[in-house]
């Protein structure tokens, strides 16, 4: 008796498997086939993504080249553009002395950049100077600074802003070229970057400068405008009537 059970329960278990079989693979083909209907769609998803990332990447590319290249051309107005000039300028005894202020200037300032200059400038701080944030240029990397130039790498932006930092000071050597020791010419333009240049870099193009309305000054200059602007005013009006009497 269970063994005849047995086999009537196989027997009807089969028959279900073979009714199954075909309502299974009717869904499979189903699916198979939407899924062919989307596959266009798909591509052309993939293919408009690929095409959007390359874009990016030839217009990073392309701005990358031109910056490094502007950076350069600036990087020879110091040496041997302003070098030549200065030096034609002086008398003979004196052109290697105005020449080398032109180049020694160039590695003075880049290792002050380096370690502290580009994070006075483009750091993060107050509206008169910024942070430590890039001290010996950390987290300045090829990743590119959206706050400032969101298709070059970072490193670029750095580059590209050390060459104005090179060439402000190398323009002041003219002012007293012949008429300064090497060594007073060295701690002058130190303090000079340190106290006048990164100040005011970080003031005119520096995130929260307060100069800066692009990035953060608008509000700053508000503030001085509504708290101060009334008592100068004032003050001013009393001097105009003073002056009057």
């Amino acid at each position: 008796m269970l063994t005849e059970r047995s086999r009537v329960l196989s027997t009807a278990v089969r028959s279900i498997r073979k009714r199954e079989k075909p309502a299974a693979v009717r869904r499979l083909l189903r699916l198979s086939f939407s899924g062919l209907l989307f596959l266009p769609a798909l591509a052309r998803a993939t293919d408009l993504e690929s095409v959007d990332a390359a874009a990016k990447a030839a217009q990073s590319a392309g701005d990358n080249a031109w910056m490094l290249t502007s950076a350069a051309l600036v990087l020879m107005m110091t040496g041997p553009g302003l070098a030549l000039f200065y030096g034609g300028l002086v008398r003979k005894k004196n052109v290697l002395g105005t020449m080398m202020q032109s180049f020694v200037l160039m590695a003075i300032i880049t290792v002050l950049w380096g370690v502290v200059g580009d994070s006075l400038a483009f750091g993060e701080g107050t509206s008169f100077i910024g942070g430590l944030r890039y001290l010996f240029l950390s987290g300045v990397d090829s990743a590119p600074n959206a706050d400032y130039a969101g298709t070059i790498p970072q490193q670029t932006f750095m580059i590209y802003q050390l060459m104005f930092a090179i060439i402000t000071p190398a323009l002041i050597t003219g002012a007293f070229a012949e008429r300064m020791k090497f060594r007073a010419m060295l701690l002058f333009m130190v303090l000079w970057s340190l106290l006048v240049y990164f100040p005011m870099a970080h003031m005119v193009w520096g995130k929260g400068g307060l100069l800066n309305a692009f990035l953060g000054a608008i509000s700053v200059l508000r503030f001085r405008r509504r708290h101060c602007g009334s008592c100068h005013l004032r003050r001013f009006c009393v001097n105009l009537r003073a002056l009057s009497r």
